[in-house]
C-alpha cells in the first residue's frame, strides 16, 4: 500500500483502509507525543482515533487522527466525550453534555535533580519522612482526620 506524501510527511491513506500504516503512525507519534485528552500524561500504549470516524466517511490521514490513552479512547466511543481539530495542531474536548473540556498544562520533570530543585525553590522540603504515618499502623479515623482538616481550614484552635 501506497502512503500519499508530501516534503516527506506521509499524509493519508484515504478511505481505503482504516488500519494505520506504520509510517502514518509514527507521524503520529511525533505529532501528539502522548495522550492528547487534557490533562492525561500518558505516553505508551496509545490508540489512533479517528476523529471524524472511518465507518461514517472519515479519512486515514494525519489530520483525521488524534493519540488516546486506552482510558480516554473508551470514554471517547462508549462515554459520551467528543473531539474534534481546532486549528492545525489543537484539539478541542468535550463532555458527553457538550461543554468543552479546557486545556491542561502538561507535565514537567516528575524524578531527579530538576524535580528537587522545583521544590527547593517552591519551599517545600520533602525527606524521607515527608510521607511516613504518624500513627503507630493503626487504621485511620477518617472522621477524626476530616473534623481536624476542617478545624484547621478554619483557623480555629485545637482543644
Amino acid at each position: 500500500m501506497r502512503i500519499v506524501e508530501r516534503d516527506g510527511q506521509p499524509l493519508s491513506v484515504g478511505r481505503r483502509t482504516r488500519t494505520i500504516p506504520p509510517a502514518l503512525r509514527r507521524a503520529l507519534r511525533s505529532r501528539d507525543e502522548g495522550c492528547r485528552f487534557p490533562g492525561c500524561g500518558h505516553r505508551r500504549y496509545l490508540h489512533a482515533h479517528h476523529i471524524h470516524h472511518w465507518a461514517r466517511g472519515g479519512k486515514t490521514e494525519l489530520e483525521n487522527l488524534v493519540q488516546l490513552c486506552s482510558y480516554h479512547h473508551r470514554l471517547v466511543h462508549e462515554g459520551g466525550f467528543q473531539v474534534d481539530r481546532s486549528g492545525s495542531t489543537g484539539f478541542r474536548f468535550r463532555r458527553p453534555d457538550g461543554r468543552r473540556i479546557a486545556e491542561a498544562p502538561q507535565c514537567g520533570t516528575v524524578a531527579g535533580p530538576g524535580l528537587i530543585r522545583r521544590h527547593r525553590r517552591d519551599g517545600l522540603n520533602l525527606d524521607g519522612d515527608t510521607c511516613r504515618p504518624l500513627s503507630a499502623g493503626d487504621r485511620i479515623d477518617y472522621g477524626l482526620a476530616v473534623e481536624l482538616l476542617c478545624v484547621r481550614a478554619r483557623g480555629s484552635p485545637l482543644s
